[in-house]
């Protein structure tokens, strides 16, 4: 069997958690973090060490298989500054189940519920894939004691640019007719995030002040106000004009037309 080594890994944090919604695809869903040192000479040693003991596992791969870049190292750029600089980075990652066939000898365990709160990756099939002690990842919080961490049942809220230590197992796996050495997470110390939160904050009280316009007032306005109305003058009759009746005196037909109304 390929030796397994452990080692500790600290500084910036930029990863996260990866959960498909498809059921299909739940097997093969992982927690991963990647970490940088921006420029640390001690994480610098640190990525030159993996580097050494990626070489270390060509001895234990049939035909000098392995494959010749180790996946688990990557570059960062700093956006600040253009993406000129560059950094080494890490990256450590876990699969949150394992293969039934694969699982003899271990311990099935229930997942954490903050780290699956809607109940996702409940819906795997049990009767292929379990969730295991190996797939499990401690997360922990540094106290106030020097050397001494507090582990936490609830997942810590990991942002990008906390100062984090994490432990992962380098472990040799086939790939595609090839061999290939991957960082396997096993667990993460929150060790400072008030430079994050800090950070945070000077963004928003640097952000400039919006400057709102003056709402606009509706002001109603009467749309006949332009016109003037006039009164329809009622023509007025003349008496004179008006042929009188007088009593005991025949009418003819054409002076039931004239003849007043009262």
């Amino acid at each position: 069997m390929a030796p397994n080594y452990t080692r500790k890994t600290e500084y910036y944090m930029f990863g996260g958690n990866s959960r498909p919604n498809k059921a299909k695809q739940l097997a093969h869903a992982r927690q991963s973090i990647t970490i940088t040192g921006l420029g640390s000479k001690s994480f610098d040693n640190i990525v030159q060490n993996c580097c050494h003991m990626y070489t270390m596992f060509s001895r234990y791969t049939p035909n000098a298989k392995l494959q010749p870049v180790p996946e688990f190292i990557s570059k960062y750029r700093d956006a600040g500054n253009g993406g000129a600089i560059e950094s080494p980075a890490l990256t450590a990652s876990s699969r949150f189940f394992t293969p039934i066939k694969q699982a003899s000898g271990f311990d099935v365990v229930s997942i954490n519920p903050e780290l699956d709160p809607r109940g996702i990756l409940g819906k795997v099939d049990a009767t292929k894939w379990v969730h295991t002690e190996d797939n499990e990842v401690g997360y922990y919080i540094q106290t106030s004691h020097a050397d001494q961490n507090r582990q936490v049942d609830k997942a810590p809220k990991l942002n990008i640019g906390d100062i984090v230590e994490i432990q992962a197992s380098m472990l040799s796996l086939p790939s595609k007719g090839t061999y290939t050495v991957k960082l396997i997470l096993r667990s993460i110390v929150l060790l400072d995030g008030h430079l994050t939160s800090a950070a945070t904050t000077a963004r928003t009280l640097a952000a400039d002040t919006i400057i709102l316009p003056p709402p606009r007032q509706l002001k109603w306005q009467n749309p006949y106000s332009g016109y003037v109305s006039q009164r329809a003058q009622t023509p007025q009759i003349n008496e004179a004009d008006v042929p009188q009746y007088q009593p005991e005196e025949e009418l003819e037909e054409s002076d039931w037309h004239n003849m007043p109304t009262e």
